[in-house]
Order: structure tokens, then C-alpha cells, then sequence
């Protein structure tokens, strides 16, 4: 399985927007794509925009499996809210 890996260097750089548009360019050429968000903190809306650019194919659980309510980085939510801070799920 081929994959992408889609960084930036702040929140609001595009990372979701640029995700969200390769996710239904590879989809309208029938390529299976399925974009993940494996951490997030905060705001919710990124795994929703996601899976809408799915077409629903994935929940927004699915594509965002551990979810920090505190506005922070994941690392700095993790802390706060005294949950440990799933690595291994990114190297999954």
C-alpha cells in the first residue's frame, strides 16, 4: 500500500484544504484513497471536512481515531488532560 504523509509547519498552512482536494482527485480517478488525521486536539472539524472528501467511505472516527479536547498540540493536550500520548499508533 502506497501512502502520502501531508506536514506543515503551523495550523492553517492547508494541510486538511490540500488533503481534502488529493483525496477527491485520487478518488474521481478510482483510486481508493482514504485520508487519516490518526491524532488531533481541539477542533473536530478537520476529520469531518475528511471524511466528506471520502464521500463518506470513512467516519470521521475512523479517520481520526484519538481525539484530545484541549486546544493544544496532541503532545501538550496528552499532558493536560493526563492521558498518554498514543505513539504507537503513528508508527503504525
Amino acid at each position: 500500500m502506497k501512502g502520502f504523509f501531508i506536514t506543515g509547519t503551523d495550523t492553517g498552512v492547508g494541510k486538511t484544504y490540500f488533503t481534502a482536494l488529493l483525496t477527491r482527485a485520487l478518488r474521481q480517478q478510482s483510486i481508493p484513497a482514504i485520508p487519516l488525521k490518526p491524532i488531533s486536539a481541539g477542533d473536530r472539524s478537520d476529520s469531518i471536512t475528511l471524511s466528506e472528501a471520502s464521500g463518506g467511505v470513512v467516519s470521521p472516527a475512523e479517520i481520526n481515531p484519538v481525539h484530545f479536547t484541549a486546544p493544544l498540540s496532541p503532545y501538550a493536550a496528552s499532558i493536560l488532560e493526563s492521558r498518554p500520548f498514543p505513539w504507537g499508533i503513528l508508527r503504525e
